[in-house]
């Protein structure tokens, strides 16, 4: 085992260390995610889902499958 310094990066978390605490960022995590998904230029939303989300009956399976695969994808994510 050897000292590598002060942790930067880690499964995609940047670490900030200022003043005696540590900062997590997921920014280039979660823009991996929206470009995954072509949502670039997606508005913003202060929750992953919806609630009462209802998918009409027109709606393909496929379709809800992808949208429950975001949200999974979200729910890692750190506030």
């Amino acid at each position: 085992m050897r000292d590598l310094g002060q942790l930067s990066w880690f499964l995609d978390i940047q670490f900030i260390h200022e003043n005696g605490c540590i900062k997590m960022n997921q920014t280039q995590n979660l823009k991996k995610l929206l470009e995954k998904y072509n949502m670039n230029d997606c508005k913003s939303w202060p929750t992953p889902c919806k609630m009462k989300l209802n998918f009409s009956s027109d709606t393909t399976s496929e379709c809800s499958a992808k949208y429950r695969e975001i949200v999974g994808s979200l729910i890692y994510a750190i506030k």
